[in-house]
């Protein structure tokens, strides 16, 4: 495969913001040995992440959150910077997002997203593509998980923590309780 990002100097990581599912959080916590609150946060939806609008969570209040992966900088929080080149200091638990960047899947086509930086010519072998096609059906399968856990929060979970004055004002530790019921799911899966 012709792999555009070594010669690359576009800084992906500096442009987007990456928005994470619960399986990101939990491979990323667990291999790093960080608290899911060192690797996110909530990012509120507005017109520039709209279209995530199916992953969003409340906290309790009329605003709708992400998971957004912190950054450092500008720039994603496992960014590095080697030898004037910038490189992914996470790349085997990488999110799912960065591992399909720059293609989208769709049914069986595989395409350039609309936003991609790339200045390079990506030239995939079939195996390749079929490899890149896998992970579009993971990120659906992965997407309507999540959707799932989501409306358990919504419909279960954050009614309780509402009954609970003292924790309905503190929205850190509703937060924290929203990736607590994350971790717990995603623990009964593995």
């Amino acid at each position: 495969m012709t792999f555009p990002c070594f010669d690359c100097t576009e800084v992906c990581c500096a442009e987007f913001r990456i928005y994470l599912f619960p399986s990101d959080l939990f491979r990323l916590s667990c291999s790093l040995g960080l608290a899911p609150e060192k690797i996110c946060l909530p990012v509120q939806i507005g017109s520039e992440n709209a279209d995530h609008l199916p992953w969003s969570f409340s906290l309790g209040e009329e605003e709708r959150f992400l998971l957004g992966l912190r950054r450092k900088r500008g720039r994603c929080l496992f960014h590095l910077s080697l030898s004037g080149s910038g490189r992914c200091g996470v790349h085997p638990n990488r999110p799912l997002a960065c591992r399909a960047y720059p293609f989208m899947a769709r049914k069986h086509q595989l395409s350039l997203m609309r936003q991609a930086l790339c200045p390079g010519r990506w030239s995939l072998s079939e195996q390749e593509r079929g490899a890149q096609l896998a992970l579009g059906r993971r990120l659906v399968r992965e997407s309507v998980q999540f959707e799932g856990f989501l409306e358990t929060w919504h419909e279960e979970c954050l009614p309780s923590i509402q009954a609970e004055e003292s924790l309905c004002r503190n929205f850190r530790e509703r937060f924290h309780r929203f990736l607590k019921f994350l971790a717990e799911r995603m623990g009964k899966l593995f």
